[in-house]
C-alpha cells in the first residue's frame, strides 16, 4: 500500500501529510485496526465490515480467532457503538 501511495502521490505529497497529523488527544478522528487499537477507548467507535464471517439461514459462522479480534474492536467503545 505504501509503495503504491508514493508511486500515485510522491513522496512530498505523503511527507506533507504525515507532517500535518496531529497528536491522538487533539484528533477528530481516529482511523485504527482492531489489532492496533487493543487496550485503547473511544467514546464512539463505528465498525467496518472487513470481519471474515459466514451468515447462513441457520447461522453465523465465524473463526475463533476472527471474533476474538471482533471483540476485540467492539470492546473498545466506552458510549457508543456504531
Amino acid at each position: 500500500t505504501l509503495v503504491k501511495l508514493v508511486d500515485e502521490h510522491g513522496t512530498e505529497t505523503l511527507n506533507q501529510a504525515i507532517n500535518s497529523l496531529t497528536t491522538l488527544d487533539k484528533a477528530d478522528y481516529i482511523i485504527s485496526t482492531a489489532h492496533k487499537a487493543k487496550g485503547l477507548e473511544w467514546s464512539r467507535v463505528q465498525i467496518d465490515n472487513d470481519f471474515y464471517y459466514d451468515v447462513t439461514s441457520q447461522a453465523v459462522k465465524i473463526s475463533p480467532e476472527e471474533l476474538r479480534l471482533l471483540y476485540v474492536a467492539c470492546t473498545r467503545a466506552k458510549i457508543n457503538l456504531d
